[in-house]
């Protein structure tokens, strides 16, 4: 699949995601290799302005090209390839136009009961998200977050199991099809739940905020403010708080990071601000809790 001439307003979701799942499919069926997965060593790492999920992600790339670079590796993703990003794997992203035409990707991230699917352009060479489209099927998408996990296992423990590694992926990829026409669009069942849905998308964006939600549900940062305290007597802040919050009290419990790495993994480019967060939602400090659970 070589770049094709593609702009803002041809994409259409989850059209536009259907079409180029099917293209992988095709070249996967054709023989062509590909996947790539970055090398990895024990334990969780985590750069400061990296992202970090609690889960896979899965990156498409429709044109353009993306430099990735972890805390262990470092590639660059063309059209027609795609990326497996493991749980716990901090990673950056560089957008760049190949062939004179334009950065576009598609990311699937399954995050909780929902697979959150979007297309991002770039703008001066970071990845933008700007056209969104989610799914709630929790077995359907355990099963995605399974596939793409045992993907990252095969190929760290086997890295010449190339056929077994395309079969994982080629189920995968059928079952994100499956998905995407036998569930309702999140956006059908009401704003609130889909501003929830991009919360935990993107929580680990130190970007996210009341007016890059708005901006991707296409409606007023204060009518959404309005709404969201209206609807869960919260504030819409002070609810992104309290995911990062969790994620931090989870990342405390499950891996070896440090303060600094767990503020950077939450979306926090401070770790004092995510001391005085943690400590004002939980009541103790971040290394208070983990003392308090060890």
């Amino acid at each position: 699949m070589g770049s094709f001439e593609f702009t803002d307003g041809s994409v259409r979701m989850p059209e536009t995601g259907v079409e180029f799942l099917e293209k992988i499919l095709m070249m996967m069926e054709g023989g062509k290799d590909v996947l790539k997965i970055p090398r990895r060593e024990e334990g969780d790492s985590i750069c400061k302005g990296m992202h970090f999920h609690l889960e896979p992600e899965m990156f498409v790339q429709i044109s353009g090209y993306t430099d990735f670079t972890f805390p262990k590796d470092r590639f660059r993703l063309m059209p027609g390839e795609v990326c497996v990003v493991p749980p716990k794997v901090g990673h950056s992203e560089k957008a760049g136009p190949f062939n004179g035409f334009p950065f576009f990707n598609l990311v699937v991230m399954p995050r909780g009961v929902r697979t959150f699917m979007h297309v991002a352009n770039s703008a001066k060479g970071v990845p933008h998200t700007f056209k969104v489209s989610t799914y709630e099927a929790a077995v359907n998408t355990n099963r995605v977050t399974r596939y793409l996990e045992d993907l990252c296992d095969i190929v760290r423990e086997s890295p010449d199991s190339q056929g077994l590694s395309a079969s994982i992926l080629e189920s995968a990829v059928h079952l994100l099809l499956y998905m995407v026409r036998n569930t309702g669009k999140q956006e059908d069942l009401g704003k609130i739940s889909h501003c929830k849905t991009i919360v935990a998308g993107l929580i680990a964006n130190p970007s996210l905020n009341v007016k890059k939600i708005s901006s991707l549900m296409k409606c007023s940062p204060d009518y959404l403010s309005h709404r969201f305290h209206l609807e869960t007597g919260m504030k819409l802040t002070e609810y992104i708080n309290h995911q990062r919050t969790d994620m931090a009290k989870e990342l405390l419990e499950s891996s070896m990071l440090s303060i600094k790495e767990i503020s950077w993994a939450c979306g926090y480019t401070d770790p004092g601000y995510l001391t005085r967060v943690f400590r004002k939602t939980q009541g103790l400090s971040p290394r208070g809790y983990r003392k308090k659970i060890s």
